[in-house]
């Protein structure tokens, strides 16, 4: 049990809720025009890690604190709804342009298992707001922080590409769905079971400089080992699983440069931000 936190924790906690995702979203919007004028494929990292990075704030930022916290399942429900309903209406949307292209078809289930999760995130973050307004919990250092961090993706990505190599033989072009489904399903049962707190109560500025100086390790490296085995195993069984990754290998330099490029933005949008408020 650690110290109440005290009022000016509380101020900074919720400056960062607010400020980080208007930070991250004109970050992700840049991203997306850069990627769009460039028209280099080496570019389109940038706006995927951007959108991972807004995925992914909560986890470092923190949420609201909520009294009562909900149930896990009225939260699943609150959130997969106004979460998962508009990303599903967008894909039904694309199959309909599409007329029915199974490959959109595919991601109709990825998406609702990918809101489904994401819920179950939100609400362990909603606990540990509150508890952390009640004054429990402590600081975690680096070293703690990493080795869940890494855990969560080595037990996501051994699962995910032990269920791509079963059935890579049986529809391979269900692999990259497949793929995402179980990697999601399993980092998130390590990192439900081992929850880290939101990094401590410092400016925003201060904390988006803190992970982007952690970025590759962090992000770039989870994140491109991921993306480059969901590109794998959708290639068709034609090719090997590991000449899929050979050949896709390159992305996780894409993402580690871009995880790098996306959170030194987000630090310097947060540190205007901050400086416009008369923070500076």
């Amino acid at each position: 049990m650690s110290d109440m936190p005290s009022a000016r924790e509380h101020g900074l906690y919720d400056l960062r809720r607010k400020r980080a995702p208007v930070a991250m979203g004109i970050v992700a919007v840049a991203a997306f025009v850069a990627a769009i004028v460039q028209r280099d494929p080496a570019f389109v990292a940038l706006p995927v890690v951007a959108l991972l990075a807004f995925v992914a704030l909560p986890s470092w930022i923190g949420v609201e604190p909520r009294f009562p916290v909900p149930s896990v399942w009225r939260a699943i429900g609150e959130q997969a709804l106004g979460f998962g309903v508009p990303m599903v209406g967008v894909l039904l949307m694309y199959v309909v342009l599409n007329k029915g292209e199974p490959r959109y078809i595919a991601l109709i289930p990825v998406a609702v298992a990918g809101a489904l999760i994401y819920s179950a995130y939100r609400w362990r973050y909603l606990a540990g707001a509150m508890a952390r307004v009640r004054g429990a919990g402590e600081e975690m250092g680096f070293g703690s922080r990493l080795w869940r961090h890494y855990l969560g993706y080595a037990v996501g990505l051994a699962a995910a590409f032990t269920a791509a190599a079963a059935t890579r033989p049986i529809d391979w072009g269900l692999g990259s769905e497949l793929f995402a489904v179980v990697l999601l399903s399993a980092k998130a049962a390590v990192d439900l079971s081992l929850p880290q707190p939101p990094l401590r109560a410092e400016r925003l500025s201060l904390a988006g400089a803190r992970l982007a100086a952690m970025s590759p390790v962090l992000f770039g490296l989870p994140w491109g080992l991921a993306l480059t085995g969901a590109m794998a195993a959708s290639m068709p069984e034609t090719w090997s699983l590991m000449a899929a990754l050979n050949y896709n290998a390159m992305i996780v330099v894409y993402v580690a440069i871009a995880s790098i490029v996306v959170f030194t933005a987000f630090a310097l949008v947060t540190f205007l931000i901050e400086l416009l408020a008369g923070e500076g």
